[in-house]
């Protein structure tokens, strides 16, 4: 989210306590975004998928059980979202993320899969995988670098330069201990401005 975005959510509903620490930043996103269960619509119904090749066709399609597209693929052609959904059900895509024992090896196959698939960039090749993993059942350990992240983690004081993630133990409390990192993800991204605003 932008200032302007920011600034409208916290007149529309104030913060229940004053913003001035990653901690309570890190409480406030919790209580408005994950206990309201306002993320990324898609994951919930890729979860509820009745088998794989559901659940892939469903990631990339990138829309909740409501049929709305997701926002960060508003700029994604359908055309190209259908192609890497096409190129992820080849069968040894299919066997790869079936024989995954971690998101990162989720991540790595649609990584490149989707560096192959004309129209898809890192945000999308990384909410795929989020998606896949919420159905596979694989917490993401690392934060991936893309998009709003890599301005987030250098707001927390990380060097992300020519990195492709960050591992845990580099992040501060409270977000190190947060079991799915794919929360922390999501809180780097849309919480960035808030996170900068922090001792202004």
């Amino acid at each position: 989210m932008g200032p302007k975005a920011i600034d409208r959510m916290l007149a529309l509903e104030p913060p229940r306590e004053p913003l001035d620490s990653l901690a309570a930043v890190w409480r406030d996103f919790k209580w408005r975004r994950l206990e309201r269960g306002h993320r990324d619509p898609c994951i919930k119904f890729t979860a509820e998928s009745k088998d794989l090749r559901e659940a892939i066709t469903r990631a990339c399609d990138s829309r909740g059980a409501d049929g709305k597209l997701f926002f960060h693929q508003g700029r994604v052609w359908q055309v190209n979202r259908d192609a890497y959904a096409k190129a992820l059900l080849r069968v040894q895509n299919r066997k790869r993320m079936t024989k995954a024992e971690s998101f990162h090896e989720v991540w790595e196959v649609c990584s490149i899969v989707g560096g192959a698939t004309h129209g898809i960039g890192t945000i999308t090749t990384y909410d795929v995988a989020a998606r896949l993993c919420a159905y596979l059942g694989w917490p993401a350990r690392r934060i991936y670098l893309h998009g709003g992240v890599v301005d987030g983690c250098r707001s927390i004081g990380l060097n992300v330069n020519r990195r492709p993630w960050i591992e845990r133990r580099e992040l501060p409390p409270p977000l190190r201990f947060v079991e799915n990192l794919d929360y922390v993800e999501d809180f780097l991204c849309g919480y960035r401005i808030l996170i900068d605003r922090i001792g202004d």
